[in-house]
This record gives structure tokens, C-alpha cells and sequence, in this order.
């Protein structure tokens, strides 16, 4: 293999890591966002 394929697949797997990590932390802000939203709407219920 010559150094520019071996610079792709290492590229890849860094890529591929950040996809991963991304993907998991719009997971866990997804829950938070929801329960914001949930608890503003019931603040918003009793307010009005």
C-alpha cells in the first residue's frame, strides 16, 4: 500500500469516529431537549 492509502483509511476511521460520537451525543441531547420542552409547556399550561 503506498502512504496516500494508508493517509485515506486513517482519515476514514477518524471520520467515521467522529460520525459515531456525534451521533451518539444528538441522542442524549434529544432526551434533554424533550424533557426542556415538555417541562416549559406544563410551566406554561399553569401560567395561563
Amino acid at each position: 500500500m503506498n502512504s496516500d492509502v494508508l493517509h485515506q483509511e486513517v482519515v476514514h476511521r477518524q471520520v467515521a469516529g467522529v460520525a459515531q460520537a456525534l451521533h451518539q451525543r444528538t441522542d442524549q441531547l434529544a432526551v434533554v431537549l424533550a424533557r426542556a420542552i415538555t417541562r416549559e409547556v406544563r410551566l406554561y399550561r399553569t401560567a395561563t
